[in-house]
């Protein structure tokens, strides 16, 4: 495989064979740009009451997809989430079986 980077022209970023091109970008900062760009568009759907929304938030944050891994406020996004939704209720439960201990109050709280 070869070695793949972004080429900046102008507003738009088309990747590149050569990794020697000026203005290259790496490929992967690209893809974590765009992670984080949606994931801020999925935060500001969550925030304005988009259930669906709420329950991507909570595990992109739970898994670290778009943004920094925080299981906290990811639990937080899936408990607004499953006020809901049957989906969000679901991830929950599974959390609760693989680590018993990560929806405890004492873990959430603190």
């Amino acid at each position: 495989m070869g070695n793949f980077k972004v080429h900046s022209i102008s507003s738009n970023k088309i990747a590149r064979k050569n990794p020697n091109e000026e203005n290259a970008i790496p490929l992967k900062q690209v893809v974590a740009e765009c992670e984080r760009q949606w994931f801020d568009q999925t935060l500001k759907a969550a925030k304005a009451g988009e259930t669906a929304m709420q329950t991507l938030v909570g595990q992109m944050l739970c898994s670290g997809y778009g943004a920094s891994v925080n299981v906290k406020e990811g639990i937080s996004w899936l408990q607004k989430a499953a006020e809901k939704d049957q989906e969000a209720q679901n991830l929950l439960a599974s959390l609760s079986c693989t680590h018993p201990n990560l929806l405890c109050p004492a873990h959430i709280e603190s």
